[in-house]
C-alpha cells in the first residue's frame, strides 16, 4: 500500500509560507499539531489544537471524553464533557450520567439540563432561581439541620378561647355570675379569663386551673377583688407545677377574705405552663 505524506515540518513554530502551498494543498507541523491549507495564494490554519489549546465551536459538541487543560467556549449545545479546567456556554448545556467537571469551575448563561444523577463535592451558587426559588430563600435554607416541614408542624398554634365555667371553685357559699375560659398561646402559655361573683364561705378562695403550672417559681397577677364592701386591686397565684389558683383580696398574698359576705373577683391573668 502505498503511503500518501503531505508536506510537514517537524519544527516548533515552523508555517508554511504564503505561496508555498496551491489551494487545497495541506502541510502540518507535527510538533505544534498544527494543519494548515492553501486557499489561493494565502496559506490558512485550522481550528487550534485540542487538548493543549482551547477549543471554539458554534456547532454541537458531544461525547468529548478528553480531559483538557485549557478552556472550553461554546455558543451552542454541549454533552458529557470532563474538564479540569473553566466552562463556559452562552446556549444549551447537556450533561448524562457519569459525566463530570472535576477540578475548577462552571458558568453558564444558557439553559442547562442535568441527566440521571450528578454530584457536587464543592458548594453550589446561584444568582437565579431554582425551581421557582430565588438565591435568597435558597440561603434561608442555611443552618438548617432537620426537615423544615417537621419543625413546622411541631409548632402549635394558639387555640380558640375554651369555655372552663365548670371548674371547681372553693370559697363561695353561692355565686350569682361565673364566667371562666382560657386561651392557650402555643403550648406554654395561658391567657385565663374570670368573673366569679357571690356570696363568701370562709377566709379564703381558690380554684383548679385545666393545666399544670410551670416549675420555673410561684406566678402572681393583678386582678379587681371585691370583699364585702371594699374594691381592691387583689393578688391571683398559682404555685410552682401546680394546678391550683389563690385568690387573695389585696396585693399581699397573705390577705384574708371577710367571711359571709359578698365576694367578688374579676380579670384576665396570664400563666406559663409546664412544658
Amino acid at each position: 500500500m502505498s503511503i500518501i505524506i503531505i508536506k510537514n515540518s517537524t519544527t516548533s513554530s515552523n508555517t508554511p509560507s504564503p505561496g508555498t502551498l496551491v489551494t487545497g494543498e495541506l502541510a502540518i507541523n507535527v510538533v505544534d499539531g498544527k494543519l494548515f491549507y492553501g486557499s489561493g495564494s494565502a496559506v490558512r490554519e485550522f481550528s487550534s489544537t485540542i487538548n493543549t489549546g482551547s477549543l471554539l465551536t458554534t456547532a454541537s459538541f458531544n461525547s468529548y471524553t478528553s480531559s483538557t487543560t485549557a478552556q472550553f467556549a461554546g455558543t451552542a449545545s454541549y454533552a458529557s464533557q470532563s474538564l479540569s479546567a473553566s466552562y463556559a456556554t452562552t446556549a444549551s448545556y447537556a450533561m448524562n450520567a457519569g459525566a463530570s467537571i472535576d477540578t475548577s469551575s462552571f458558568a453558564t448563561t444558557g439553559s442547562n439540563t442535568f441527566i440521571g444523577n450528578q454530584t457536587i463535592t464543592g458548594s453550589l451558587t446561584t444568582t437565579s432561581t431554582i425551581n421557582g426559588a430565588s438565591a435568597t430563600e435558597i440561603g434561608y435554607l442555611s443552618g438548617v439541620t432537620s426537615s423544615i416541614q417537621t419543625q413546622i408542624n411541631g409548632k402549635q398554634t394558639d387555640s380558640a378561647w375554651v369555655e372552663a365555667s365548670g371548674s371547681a371553685i372553693s370559697g363561695w357559699s353561692a355565686t350569682t355570675v361565673k364566667l371562666i375560659q382560657y386561651k392557650l398561646l402555643g403550648s406554654k402559655t395561658m391567657i385565663f379569663q374570670f368573673r366569679i361573683l357571690g356570696t363568701g364561705s370562709g377566709t379564703a378562695a381558690s380554684m383548679i386551673l385545666p393545666f399544670t403550672s410551670s416549675a420555673w417559681g410561684t406566678q402572681t397577677n393583678m386582678y379587681r377583688a371585691l370583699n364585702s364592701t371594699t374594691q381592691n386591686t387583689g393578688a391571683a397565684q398559682v404555685a410552682v407545677s401546680s394546678t391550683a389558683l389563690t385568690f387573695y383580696p389585696s396585693s399581699n398574698p397573705a390577705a384574708a377574705w371577710t367571711d359571709a359576705t359578698a365576694r367578688q373577683v374579676e380579670g384576665t391573668i396570664t400563666i406559663n405552663l409546664l412544658p
